[in-house]
């Protein structure tokens, strides 16, 4: 949880116990079906707290295998896209001494859903 107010969506990349996540920091909605007409947004889930909003991520989604379930899961394009990619030191850790300069924040360069760069 982020301020003990949102969920995160936090994906472990590895084994079980083994050190290994990415927390997506944000996302771009490009189709609401739910919606008539709709019309990408960006500022949907521009931030963690409110991309976990919009997918309505809880507590309940935790342990969530994303490649099985069928309520959210991780899919595969067929073509890749390409982006350039920039890295920056994470924001707001402040209190992690030895981590907290390192390059460990990738996001799309000038995307407009990126909100702290």
């Amino acid at each position: 949880m982020i301020y003990g107010m949102y969920f995160c969506l936090n994906i472990v990349t590895d084994q079980v116990y083994y050190p290994s996540a990415v927390l997506l920091r944000a996302g771009e909605i490009i189709l609401d079906e739910t919606i008539p007409n709709f019309i990408s947004k960006p500022n949907l889930a521009n931030g963690p707290g409110k991309l976990s909003r919009y997918l309505k991520i809880n507590k309940t989604d935790d342990g969530l295998n994303l490649i099985k379930s069928s309520t959210l899961y991780l899919g595969q394009e067929t073509t890749p896209s390409v982006f350039d990619i920039t890295t920056t030191p994470r924001v707001n850790i402040d209190y992690a001494t030895n981590f907290k300069l390192k390059p460990y924040c990738f996001y799309i360069t000038n995307h407009k859903a990126v909100s702290k760069k």
